[in-house]
């Protein structure tokens, strides 16, 4: 092969060349360049929009036996991007490892810097210098096989060892990641993910239709250790997680304490059964001691037909704290929430909600907090005065109206 050329206004290929289809005497180069201003290469539907690549050339090789041949990749593009989203200064190499009896080993390191005009922090913490490496092995029979993988960006890393064949969906992998400087935007998320927060664990699925398996997957971070086991997929779920919120003082400062927890979810995975229990230690709010706290919550989680009770016990400032509901349904798919009522710091709430299937909120809640001081100390707020009253919930029309009634004084 002299010369083959391949030119379109968006990409040119070249390619040179020698096939030996008998023998290990292939040698192949291959040539793809794009024009050095931005090019589109396609257009995709929604934010994305335009898919953009400017300065693009890769050089590619292959040698010896053509069904199993040696390869080596070097790449390059100035920037591709997509919507507000962009990777600049794109730089690939790989090369294929000496065959064996199980086939050929591979590696791939990648380098490159993602750009992006998105104001939020999730991508504030990902924007700058990305680095990547794949290796694994394929060939002689052999399915491809990803034998680890590696990434850097500017809030941390991800690292994947074990074995991961795509074609199968198979996979076998120990996960091992750190992030230094994530941030979501959302204030309790990011709290209790604070610097630093690891990942380690085991992620598994042994045949393309057995359940994903979770093995001591453990997440840690100065404010939260959380670990989870289990399976999932098919029509079964069986998940146990447990750990414990060490320090309450850092998702808000006025609280202090720890909070033990454990939580399973089992059975049909269109109506599992969900069980979270959780008991503080030494927890105080505003100062003051919330004694013996346990949070309790047992149901069935489908969509139309949900079922539950929810209980909170505790002793707050010397006198007693308590929430319970039971959650039911009727038969036309409405939602209940039964036997609603709580007590805390002299103030209580009691009532019933309905939601319809149309979502139309009905019921009626009644309140009375004599001391919103107290109150507020535990839900962490500034409050003062006094309260009472009712919020009576129904349908009007095509829309829901609420009626509150409401006495207070020294608000």
């Amino acid at each position: 092969l002299e010369t083959l050329i391949l030119e379109t206004a968006v990409l040119t290929l070249e390619a040179s060349g020698s096939i030996d289809t008998a023998g290990s005497g292939t040698t192949l180069t291959f040539t793809v360049q794009s024009p050095e201003g931005e090019t589109e290469l396609a257009h995709i539907e929604g934010d994305t929009g335009a898919v953009t690549v400017s300065a693009l050339q890769v050089q590619a090789g292959l040698s010896g036996a053509i069904g199993n041949p040696q390869w080596t990749l070097n790449g390059q593009a100035r920037r591709i991007g997509a919507g507000p989203d962009a990777v600049s200064g794109l730089r690939i190499s790989g090369a294929s490892q000496p065959a064996g009896t199980a086939g050929s080993g591979f590696a791939v390191n990648l380098t490159a810097g993602l750009e992006s005009s998105r104001n939020d922090a999730w991508m504030d913490s990902l924007r700058g210098p990305v680095e990547a490496a794949i290796a694994g092995s394929y060939g002689s029979g052999q399915p491809l096989t990803v034998r680890s993988a590696q990434m850097t960006v500017p809030a941390g890393r991800l690292g994947v060892t074990g074995s991961f064949q795509p074609a199968e969906g198979v996979f076998d992998l120990d996960v091992d990641a750190r992030l230094d400087r994530l941030k979501t935007g959302i204030t309790l998320v990011d709290r209790l993910l604070s610097d630093p927060t690891n990942l380690l664990g085991k992620v598994a699925r042994n045949a393309p239709d057995a359940p994903l398996s979770l093995s001591s997957l453990t997440l840690t971070s100065p404010a939260l250790m959380a670990k989870l086991d289990g399976t999932l997929g098919g029509e079964a779920v069986n998940l146990r997680a447990e750990g414990n919120l060490s320090d309450l003082s850092r998702l808000a400062e006025a609280a202090g304490g720890a909070v033990d927890f454990t939580a399973s979810l089992n059975g049909d995975i269109d109506k599992p059964e969900l069980r979270v229990n959780a008991a503080g230690r030494s927890v105080t709010l505003s100062g003051k001691p919330f004694e013996d706290p346990s949070l309790e919550f047992t149901g069935i989680l489908n969509p139309s037909a949900p079922t539950g009770n929810f209980a909170l016990s505790g002793r707050y400032a010397g006198a007693p704290v308590s929430a319970a509901f039971t959650l039911d349904h009727q038969p036309d798919g409405t939602r209940i929430l039964r036997s609603l009522q709580a007590e805390v710091a002299q103030a209580r709430l009691s009532g019933e909600l309905r939601l319809p299937p149309d979502n139309r909120p009905e019921g009626r809640l009644s309140f009375d907090a004599p001391d919103l001081a107290g109150l507020g100390d535990f839900l962490l707020v500034e409050l003062d005065g006094a309260l009472n009253g009712s919020v009576d919930l129904g349908p009007e029309g095509a829309a829901s109206r609420a009626v509150i009634r409401a006495n207070g004084s020294q608000i």
